[in-house]
């Protein structure tokens, strides 16, 4: 038996599946000193039911594969964490969505001091939300989300060592309003009416448009006056003013469509026309 009191430390870049120890002797005789190679033994530094106790390996001739010694050490491996378990989507609303999970199976040795949470980006990149969280709570809230999108989200268990695997979980936000439609325009002035033109909203927010709200506003240009008031009544303010509401196309999705409502009679002197298009 002989006791070797040492504390030996390891840093890797990347933790293997075996630690192989070596065990050498030193023959003396005669005034020469030889250097014999004894043994080995390969400590599996994945099991980490092994860790932070006592443990026995036997270690074996390398060339005719018989025991030579019992090896006894303790191992403390330390390296980043294993995924959080059963992560989940707790809650979703229309900007802010709540996730859960449970601890990892192992802290591989460090102890967990808290979470990174990502977001997948369009581009496939992993971006932080936040890099760690201030606990080791095991739920997060995410925030400034865009209504009725999908998503993809990470968490990873934080140690000393660093961040370990991920779990991930898809999602869609909830349901909201429409986008805005497309900025309107104008076309076929004639007969004193004007068309006025635009295209439904990149996105309806999870319902189908039924319907788009059409206002105005008309303001007198300088030194002329409206037909609705005379020069001698102060000029009015303009106002927005509700036209009407044209009816959307329940195919619009799978049929682009372009929308138009006639607007007139026109004034006769010149005004700015000024249109805003609510889905």
């Amino acid at each position: 038996h002989v006791p070797f009191k040492e504390h030996m430390e390891l840093l890797l870049d990347k933790l293997h599946n075996y630690l192989v120890v070596y065990l050498w002797g030193e023959k003396t005789g005669r005034g020469a000193e030889e250097i014999t190679l004894v043994g080995r033994a390969f400590l599996p530094l994945m099991e980490f039911r092994y860790q932070r106790k006592t443990s026995r390996w036997e270690m074996f001739d390398i060339a005719e594969g018989h025991k030579v010694a019992i090896l006894q050490l303790r191992l403390d491996v330390a390296t980043t964490p294993s995924e959080p378990l059963h992560l989940k989507v707790a809650e979703v609303e229309r900007s802010t969505v709540t996730l859960q999970w449970g601890t990892p199976d192992s802290d591989h040795g460090s102890e967990i001091v808290g979470y990174r949470i990502c977001l997948l980006s369009a581009e496939g990149i992993w971006e932080p939300v936040c890099e760690l969280t201030s606990t080791p709570s095991t739920s997060f809230a995410i925030a400034d989300l865009k209504g009725y999108t999908a998503y993809v989200a990470s968490v990873q268990a934080v140690n000393d060592v660093g961040a370990g695997d991920l779990s991930q979980v898809s999602f869609h936000t909830a349901r909201c309003e429409p986008g805005p439609p497309s900025k309107p325009w104008a076309e076929d002035l004639h007969d004193g009416r004007l068309e006025v033109c635009w295209r439904p909203p990149e996105g309806n927010g999870g319902y189908p448009v039924e319907r788009y709200r059409v206002v105005m506003r008309k303001t007198l240009l300088e030194n002329h006056a409206c037909q609705s008031w005379t020069s001698r009544r102060p000029k009015p303010e303009p106002q927005w003013i509700e036209i009407g509401m044209v009816k959307a196309n329940m195919k619009e999705r799978s049929e682009p469509s372009m929308y138009s409502a006639k607007i007139g009679p026109l004034e006769r002197v010149p005004c700015e026309y000024r249109f805003q298009i609510f889905a």
